[in-house]
C-alpha cells in the first residue's frame, strides 16, 4: 500500500476521532457547533474536489465521502437548535435569549432598539 494512501487514512481516522471526542466529551455550545460545520465542510469539500480531480467519479468512490457529508449534515441539523440556541423557525435565536433573560429575572431586550 503506497504511502500516501496510508496518510490520508491516517488523517481521516483521526478527523473522525477528534470531532467524536469533542461530540462526545465537549460541553455543548455554539462555538463548537461552529467548528465541527466549517471543519467539516472544509474536509469533506476537499474530499469531493479531490475525487472529482483525479476521476474517480464510481459509484465505489463517491459513496463513502458523499455518506460522510449525508452524516454531518444531518448531526448538525440535529444538534442546531440545541447546541446554538437557534433553530430554523427562528434564525436570529431570539427566542433563545428571551428565555434566557427571563431565566434570569431581566425583561428581554426589544430585537430592533427604537
Amino acid at each position: 500500500m503506497a504511502h500516501d494512501r496510508v496518510g490520508f487514512g491516517a488523517a481521516v481516522a483521526l478527523t473522525g476521532l477528534v470531532a467524536l471526542t469533542c461530540v462526545w466529551c465537549g460541553r455543548a455550545s455554539r462555538a463548537l457547533w461552529e467548528t465541527l460545520a466549517v471543519t467539516g465542510a472544509v474536509s469533506l469539500t476537499a474530499a469531493i474536489a479531490g475525487h472529482l480531480v483525479v476521476g474517480y467519479v464510481d459509484v465505489g468512490h463517491l459513496v463513502p465521502v458523499v455518506a460522510a457529508a449525508g452524516a454531518m449534515l444531518l448531526g448538525l441539523a440535529l444538534t442546531r437548535a440545541t447546541w446554538t440556541g437557534r433553530s430554523g423557525l427562528d434564525p436570529a435565536g431570539r427566542d433563545h435569549l428571551a428565555r434566557e433573560a427571563a431565566r434570569r429575572g431581566e425583561r428581554p431586550r426589544p430585537a430592533h432598539p427604537s
